[in-house]
């Protein structure tokens, strides 16, 4: 029964992930103007999916006695914090009609979630143990790739963000140094367990977290030319990227 539940809840968001893409693009050709309007809230729905669906795992797994209970967990947490800064947004600039002022709220609710969902991807390192496993070598190009990408996003943001406050520099450059971080550790661990049972759910969970790293690109280069279109193209793609992440989480549901 449980089974089947899962089963009917992974096909529940791959409709909703497609119907809201397809009415993006309705909303697009037929009416510009609304296209926020729809993305502030499709947005927000879809940041609810992967909350749930790590709900359902936290529940499964006893989070006091399960290293799996300990690291769904805090990645259930990080993703409530991101779902509250998706929820707030519409609040704020809808129904209140308050424009958010910069550093938001929603911009703490963001980065302290980057911080649980690090905790998280730190307990599935205790379990799976990449450095005794992986070979020297690909962890060191791993680590070196990843501090390369961290650098180049420390060294271009003051100089794209030119006219921001150092404040909002460092937090445009924290939300992709820290994507990039986390799913250089989750794509450490995928190597790892790699042909397992679990390797289509994390490799579905990466490519969530990659999406979402997209999505972040998309809103700073929004930002940094004052562009709408980028905007709603960010949008989009978070809509993708949290359905995604979503997906990977029932997969682990299904499959653990």
């Amino acid at each position: 029964m449980q089974r089947l539940f899962t089963q009917k809840f992974f096909i529940s968001i791959i409709t909703i992930e497609a119907l809201f893409s397809i009415l993006f693009f309705i909303i697009l050709a037929l009416n510009k103007s609304l296209i926020s309007l729809f993305t502030d809230y499709a947005v927000a729905i879809c940041a609810f999916l992967p909350v749930a669906a790590g709900l359902l795992l936290v529940k499964k797994h006893n989070v006091f006695n399960s290293l799996f209970g300990k690291c769904f967990f805090f990645l259930t947490a990080g993703l409530t914090l991101w779902f509250l800064g998706e929820a707030l947004w519409p609040i704020y600039t809808r129904i209140l009609n308050i424009e958010p002022s910069s550093p938001s709220l929603m911009d703490f609710l963001w980065m302290i979630g980057y911080i649980f969902i690090g905790v998280g991807v730190y307990w599935v390192f205790t379990i799976f143990k990449p450095k005794l496993i992986l070979k020297r070598a690909a962890l060191l190009l791993i680590v070196f790739l990843t501090l390369i990408a961290v650098l180049t996003i420390v060294y271009l943001t003051p100089i794209i963000y030119k006219g921001s406050s150092a404040l909002e520099q460092f937090i445009y450059g924290y939300y992709l140094a820290m994507d990039i971080i986390i799913l250089s550790l989750l794509t450490t661990v995928h190597m790892v367990f790699k042909g397992g049972k679990v390797s289509k759910p994390w490799l579905i969970l990466i490519a969530g977290l990659t999406v979402t790293f997209l999505a972040d690109i998309f809103f700073n280069l929004a930002i940094s030319v004052n562009s709408e279109l980028y905007l709603s193209i960010g949008d989009l793609i978070y809509i993708n990227g949290y359905s995604l992440i979503g997906l990977g989480l029932t997969k682990h549901l299904i499959e653990l």
